[in-house]
């Protein structure tokens, strides 16, 4: 697999696990307390994201919620709009959900 491969994925998989958090949310209106509600581990059983855990561990991704509901998640100091971030590291670029400029996209 080509470095350039493995960076789309990495893009792509950030923001997958974000939309898969909104979904959650549009779905139970609340966040999920623990990834594995993603997978299906939840009232409904629905699956928002397949294989979280993995993903998470593969792309050491961290996410970040909207605690207090402003319509900003705060990372790092940055006040970022959404309901949740997602965000890694590839070969020392910072890639994340909300950004589609550094995403390359």
């Amino acid at each position: 697999m080509g470095e350039d491969h493995e960076k789309a994925m990495a893009i792509a998989t950030t923001r997958q696990v974000e939309l898969a958090i909104e979904a959650y949310y549009r779905e139970y209106d609340k966040l999920p307390k623990y990834l594995d509600e993603l997978e299906g581990n939840n009232k409904r059983k629905k699956v928002f994201f397949e294989g979280i855990e993995f993903a998470v561990e593969r792309y050491d991704l961290k996410i970040a919620y909207d605690v207090d509901f402003d319509g900003f998640v705060d990372v790092d100091g940055e006040k970022v709009k959404g309901l949740a971030a997602v965000w890694t590291e590839y070969k020392g670029e910072r890639i994340e959900s909300w950004n589609d400029t550094a995403n390359g996209q």
